[in-house]
């Protein structure tokens, strides 16, 4: 049995889908990574803050108890109190103050990886949809173009001709611009680099020298010399 021959239309609609699942799985790829990282997030963030919560309930257990503690030793005579009672109220007082720089530090630590967080969720973001809107101008116009499309964009944000995009929509039509713009000029310079083709073909042009009048004799005798007059017949 001969192999199916595939015509050129099938083979670039075969070519341009199997782009389209790439893309495809690709974007399912980073979206799956996506959900993973925010998963394992959450659930390190909830077991931090349970954490927290559980050391606070316990700092407040201990703050009772020394207060408890402290109100005794006021109601005593401190000619007569022990100093070992005195000692261990020192004691819970410093177990409350370490707790108490613990949990602090915890709370700075937990406000700054939320913050880091927040910020790398809000980077990805900003990188995901870069890519989709660079997808998209590489599909329509060509992957060759994008990196001088992106020079020429920071080139017009930086000089304030352009603004700086703030949504996905802006930002596709910045780069649109750039694209079109670098494809013109790319189409150009193939314009003025090709032959310009008559039709005709090449026509070899000599120059032809000016036969030397005079006599028989001498115009002879001049022709001997240069004999460029064969490929010029008269």
């Amino acid at each position: 049995m001969e192999p199916e021959v595939k015509t050129e239309t099938e083979e670039k609609t075969e070519e341009k889908w199997d782009k389209e699942r790439q893309r495809a799985d690709q974007a399912e790829s980073v979206a799956t990574k996506a959900r993973e990282d925010a998963q394992a997030y959450a659930e390190e963030l909830g077991e931090t803050k349970a954490q927290l919560a559980q050391m606070k309930t316990q700092l407040d257990s201990f703050q009772k108890e020394t207060k408890v503690k402290e109100d005794s030793l006021a109601q005593m005579d401190t000619a007569l109190v022990d100093p070992n009672v005195i000692n261990n109220v020192e004691k819970l007082n410093a177990r409350d103050a370490a707790l108490s720089q613990k949990i602090e530090d915890m709370d700075k630590k937990l406000a700054k990886y939320e913050t880091e967080k927040a910020e790398q969720t809000r980077k990805d973001a900003v990188s995901q949809a870069r890519e989709e809107i660079l997808s998209d101008c590489d599909e329509e116009f060509s992957p060759k173009f994008r990196t001088e499309a992106l020079k020429m964009a920071d080139k017009l944000v930086d000089s304030g001709d352009e603004k700086q995009p703030q949504d996905k929509y802006s930002g596709y039509r910045l780069m649109k611009k750039c694209y079109m713009q670098v494809a013109e000029k790319e189409k150009s310079k193939e314009k003025t680099s090709v032959s310009v083709d008559s039709g005709k073909g090449s026509v070899s042009h000599t120059t032809t020298k000016k036969r030397k009048t005079g006599t028989l004799k001498e115009v002879a005798a001049d022709m001997r010399k240069d004999l460029s007059w064969r490929d010029n017949p008269l």
